[in-house]
């Protein structure tokens, strides 16, 4: 037998495609097409399967789990905050749900941070404080996990390189200047539930792309994208219909 013929089927099939490696094939018989003992590679790798931001098959995520952050436990002691970001030097990090075998319920001080350029908040984390990710300037995305109810007062203050935010139906509420001054900021859906808009929420958004109706500025999502009225197309304005 000359054993240098490559058949790709699944007779002559040796392993195979993951998301990790090539199938694999062996190689047949020149003459009679019988299967050899040795392989060759043949055609790409499968996709990744992401749930939670991570491969179910190998383990991969463009994200790194931060281990280095600085936590607080509460008062009562049945919950942790994030207050710092410690030691965490990864640029894409997943902040966990747990610390410590307790819950984590709030981020609280990761301001000024120069590392994080995309963070992924756990479902159980419920609140976003005040001045939280405030003038991290490097940071270009951030999701908001379905437990999330409170984004507090200047939480994404001066995040220059958010770009978009996808704000979940369980959020209730946008604290005071929440928004102000992400200059790159061109996309906000706010999620039904939300009920209070403080005041300067979206100031100095200045890329932000809006929703007009009459003479107003809408945010809102799909099925409704005048839920929210954030203000008037110019300042000289005195009367809009809503």
């Amino acid at each position: 037998h000359s054993y240098n013929k490559k058949i790709i089927d699944d007779e002559h099939l040796a392993s195979r495609a993951t998301c990790s490696a090539k199938a694999t094939y062996y190689y047949a018989c020149k003459g009679c097409n019988a299967k050899g003992s040795n392989t060759f590679v043949y055609g790409t790798t499968l996709p990744h399967n992401i749930v939670d931001y991570v491969c179910t098959e190998c383990g991969y995520s463009r994200y790194t789990i931060a281990r280095n952050l600085e936590y607080t436990l509460s008062g009562e002691g049945t919950y942790y905050s994030v207050t710092g970001i410690g030691f965490e030097t990864s640029s894409r990090i997943i902040i966990p749900s747990e610390y410590n075998g307790l819950p984590v319920k709030a981020v609280d001080a990761l301001s000024e941070s120069k590392a994080i350029k995309e963070v992924v908040l756990s479902l159980g984390i419920t609140t976003i404080g005040n001045s939280a990710f405030q003038n991290c300037s490097y940071l270009v995305e951030v999701v908001l996990p379905g437990s999330v109810t409170t984004i507090s007062e200047r939480a994404f203050y001066r995040c220059m390189s958010l770009t978009s935010i996808v704000i979940p139906d369980s959020v209730t509420s946008i604290g005071h200047s929440a928004f102000n001054g992400c200059t790159s900021l061109t996309s906000v859906t706010i999620g039904n539930s939300v009920t209070s808009i403080g005041g300067y929420a979206f100031s100095g958004c200045s890329s932000l792309i809006y929703s007009e109706y009459d003479k107003g500025l809408y945010l809102g999502n799909s099925s409704n994208p005048y839920y929210a009225l954030i203000g008037g197309k110019d300042a000289s304005i005195t009367s809009c219909a809503i």
